[in-house]
């Protein structure tokens, strides 16, 4: 019973780590708001710059202004709410890949 339980809270934390692993060599970080602000910086630089007929990858100088802006618009947030956030955003985009299918 007790191996089990072990057991159990090893994978936990394993997953724990490969999550914190994951997200901090997309992001740079495991802070929630830092990494909502880095998606939704991306985001609108990638509207915008495919909106002007650029590749959809940068802004150039403006790709640092757009995401300290967003860094400092997601700094109102709770973990919490960065963290729903995020997890609402990704969620939409897996049910949107899976329609697409």
């Amino acid at each position: 019973m007790f191996s089990f339980i072990r057991n159990l809270l090893a994978l936990f934390g394993v997953l724990v780590l490969v999550g914190a692993g994951t997200a901090y060599a997309m992001y740079g970080t495991v802070e929630p708001c830092r990494i909502l602000a880095k998606e939704r910086s991306d985001q609108t630089i990638r509207g915008v710059s495919e909106a002007f007929g650029g590749d959809g990858e940068s802004l150039g100088s403006m790709d640092e202004i757009v995401e300290n802006t967003f860094m400092a618009l997601t700094s109102q947030y709770s973990s919490e709410e960065c963290g729903q956030e995020l997890v609402d955003g990704w969620w939409s985009k897996l049910t949107a890949a899976n329609e697409a299918l």
